[in-house]
């Protein structure tokens, strides 16, 4: 649980987003056991309106936006008509397609009347001045959750707005995306159904788990304790989201034999339940985000899906690895946990206490302990901490101690716990720190088994991302169904390893089988991916070449070729200064080609000023051959797919004849805006029209009369290298004017050379928004028929800069 996951980060007025959603039953939970009825509502209609387009109507796009200026704003509905009885709670979810830094107010909006299809900027109905609730800041990829309680009631329609006064824009997911569409969620506290009841889903019977060679303890009836040793693993009810983190889908290195599935689907949970007790597993710790968070929401399903099948589980508090949590923050999670759930008779318990691990791993010091322990006591709890040096010694010891370390394959806290896990390959990772070994995991379980710990733990049942489950996957599938690694586990390390079964589909047991049901991935009718980077490969006569490897801080040109090759683009934009220092054909050959020229089939280059170093860039062009146009022009247009169309610009203006009006490339350029009229546009080149590095202001009047002639015709994007760091801006028009014209210009000189200082001009840049100059990294562009989403994400993987914007 490596907290430089993009997920980890993912906790969480001018314009609205009015969301409007009709009644759609999506599932009915009902339970014997006295704990909450859910009703999920999806939605009927949405649509997001624009100030700069008034009489547009957006009532079939995939997003639902809102920006402080200029002002957007999104409708949806909600119809409960049909509900009857009271509502106890009530829960707004919606997926965030972009990140935000503040996120939404809700508010209310008393106008239900409104079609999809016709409503726009002029005529959308009214929003309310007071706040429902905030979300607070989220990441891309998130779903959000707020409290709606107060606002709806049963037998009405009720309609939101989502409002923000930041100039930022955000894209939320509206009904048209199917699986991410906003979802209400309404929970009673009566057992009777509403009128009409809504079909539950058809349960599948839990298999029996089959026994183990050697006696595992005892499962208890419903809602006594466990009794030790225990045997857990650590559980990631965040599927689908989690899915795609820094812009790679799927997150992961391999391939679960279920598909990519939704942890909040009751089948899903039985058969993962299924799995876990063949494995002779007897709890799971989920991991827990928080009140509201879509984690919690999925831990009730979980604990929905668990009836009958006596397998208990337990809460990993994972906020105290991002902040030092204040005891009355403390309480109020513990007293939450102790109310919403403990009393649930598949909940753990030990000693009659209910159990919660906390992943305090910012934490070196016994003053966690100081503030969770007194908690814990008075409230009941069983807490588990996670250790660090001298964890022994404090004054204030919890019930127990774990380690939670998955690139560790053993780990033994003696009287406490014993952890293993089968791997650990991070999906921004080209190769595994822990590598997999079935003979090595069958020696961890039988060291786990024999060393008697109270907590025996698994690193991890489902941890796809950091490439440390033991569910099965195509690449370790077995004859059981349940995969090579929990067919160990459920052998407690006995007899030899077997080979995993060489089939994408695990051949089917008797009993138990595991029904697949895989999640669809995105469809190719998805967005255009775009990688844009510029700057890039050493010379390798550079004494920080190292033959392609580099140095610590340049040279970085392998890395940040990989992590393209890791986001799998449809084109690579490659922004000039490709190889260095001369372009020469030999050194693109010994330092490009075999790092970024592994994407060469998708590369639409532009040469920079460094190509030309060679006579006519003729190493240049002799190694891209036709990729880089006619040879005595550099400049060439093709068509991205999705609307959208690209200029390539030979910004080196004196090598073509000049960049000026009545030019070659001027006339070229102007020819293809003619004809491509309502298309969108996105134009690269080498040289930086803006920039607030060491080149500001000089190609503002070799270049003036293009960026003139964007505004004219009202290109979306511009993209250059140059300097050697990444920027962006603010859309503006050619005299930089902010948030006028259309141009969004991006800076992306970070392909590896080195980087420069990006601070030298800010003060020169008004429209200058996001300046990095410390990381190597690309720019991922995902572009849409009405919108473009953009992430610069650094060589590791970690997404430094995101957002979206409509087309112009």
């Amino acid at each position: 649980m490596q907290h430089w996951k993009t997920l980890r980060d993912r906790i969480g007025a001018a314009s609205a987003i009015v969301l409007v959603i009709a009644t759609l039953s999506v599932a009915w939970l009902s339970r014997s056991s006295g704990a909450p009825q859910t009703l999920t509502l999806a939605p009927e209609a949405d649509a997001y309106v624009y100030e700069g387009k008034p009489n547009q109507n957006y009532g079939t796009a995939t997003s639902l936006r809102a920006d402080g200026s200029p002002i957007m704003r999104s409708y949806l509905r909600f119809d409960l008509t049909t509900v009857s009885n009271t509502i106890t709670r009530a829960t707004l979810r919606i997926y965030a397609q972009s990140r935000h830094r503040t996120g939404y107010e809700l508010r209310p909006v008393s106008d239900t009347t409104w079609g999809e299809r016709t409503i726009t900027y002029q005529n959308a109905p009214a929003v309310g001045s007071t706040a429902i609730a905030r979300s607070g800041p989220f990441a891309s990829g998130q779903w959000t959750s707020i409290d709606v309680t107060s606002a709806v009631r049963p037998g009405t329609k009720v309609s939101f707005a989502i409002v923000t006064s930041d100039p930022t824009q955000m894209n939320l997911a509206s009904r048209e995306t199917g699986p991410t569409a906003p979802q209400l969620v309404l929970e009673f506290a009566a057992p009777s159904s509403p009128t009409p009841t809504p079909v539950p889903p058809t349960p599948t019977p839990s298999p029996t788990p089959a026994t183990s060679p050697t006696p595992m303890p005892g499962t208890p009836p419903a809602g006594d304790s466990l009794a030790f040793p225990i045997r857990a693993v650590f559980y990631y009810p965040w599927f689908p989201e989690a899915w795609k983190q820094s812009g790679i889908f799927p997150f992961t290195h391999y391939h679960p034999t279920l598909g990519y599935y939704d942890t909040g689907d009751a089948t899903v949970i039985r058969q993962h339940i299924a799995a876990m007790q063949y494995g002779g597993i007897q709890a799971a710790i989920a991991s827990w985000w928080g009140q509201g968070h879509h984690t919690d929401v999925d831990f009730a399903k979980i604990l929905q899906a668990s009836d009958g099948t006596g397998f208990k589980w337990a809460i990993y508090h994972e906020q105290e690895g991002q902040r030092d949590l204040t005891p009355d923050e403390i309480r109020s999670d513990l007293t939450y946990i102790r109310d919403r759930y403990a009393n649930d008779p598949d909940y753990l318990r030990v000693n009659g206490k209910f159990v919660v691990f906390v992943y305090n791993a910012d934490d070196s010091s016994c003053e966690v302990a100081d503030r969770w322990v007194p908690v814990a006591r008075e409230l009941g709890a069983y807490l588990v901490l996670k250790v660090f040096s001298g964890y022994r010694t404090c004054a204030n010891q919890p019930d127990s101690w774990h380690q939670y370390g998955p690139a560790v394959a053993a780990d033994q806290q003696r009287g406490y716990s014993y952890t293993i896990s089968p791997g650990f390959w991070l999906a921004t990772d080209s190769q595994p720190r822990l590598a997999r070994d079935p003979n090595r995991w069958a020696q961890n379980v039988r060291d786990m088994v024999a060393s008697g710990e109270p907590w025996q733990l698994i690193t991890t049942f489902n941890e796809w991302g950091e490439g440390t489950a033991v569910e099965s996957a195509d690449e370790w599938a077995s004859p059981s169904g349940f995969g090579l690694y929990l067919d160990i586990l459920h052998a407690n390390g006995q007899g030899s390893a077997p080979a995993p079964t060489p089939t994408t589909t695990p051949s089917p047991a008797p009993t138990p089988t595991p029904t697949a049901t895989p999640t669809t991935p995105p469809s190719s009718t998805g967005p255009v991916k775009v990688v844009a980077i510029g700057d890039v490969a050493c010379d390798p006569s550079s004494s920080s070449w190292n033959n392609n490897n580099g140095t610590a801080t340049a040279c970085r040109h392998k890395y940040t070729a990989e992590l393209a090759k890791r986001l799998a683009p449809a084109y690579v934009l490659a922004l000039g200064d490709l190889q260095y220092e001369d372009g020469a054909l030999a050194k693109f050959q010994q330092s490009y080609d075999p790092t970024w020229g592994q994407l060469k089939a998708i590369t639409k280059p532009v040469p920079g000023n460094h190509e030309y170093l060679t006579s006519g860039a003729a190493g240049y062009f002799d190694y891209f051959g036709p990729l880089a146009g006619d040879r005595t022009k550099g400049y060439y247009a093709f068509d991205l797919g999705n609307n959208w169309i690209a200029i390539a610009i030979n910004s080196n203006c004196s090598k073509v004849g000049g960049c000026g009006v009545g030019s070659p490339q001027y006339q070229f350029v102007q020819s293809v805006l003619e004809a491509n009229r309502g298309k969108n546009v996105l134009v690269f080149l080498h040289h930086p029209y803006w920039t607030t590095g060491n080149y500001y202001g000089q190609y503002k009047s070799s270049l003036g009369d293009f960026y003139r002639l964007f505004d004219q015709y009202g290109v979306d994007l511009s993209l250059a290298g140059h300097d050697h760091n990444y920027q962006r801006y603010a859309i503006q028009n050619a005299d930089s004017v902010c948030n006028t014209g259309s141009v969004r210009h991006f800076v992306v000189g970070t392909g590896g050379k080195n980087v420069y200082d990006a601070d030298v001009h800010a003060a020169d840049e008004p429209c200058d928004e996001v300046r990095i100059d410390n990381a190597y990294g690309v720019l991922e562009l995902a572009l849409y028929p009405d919108h473009y989403e953009w992430a610069f994400v650094r060589e590791d993987g970690t997404v430094l800069d995101q957002g979206s914007s409509p087309v112009r």
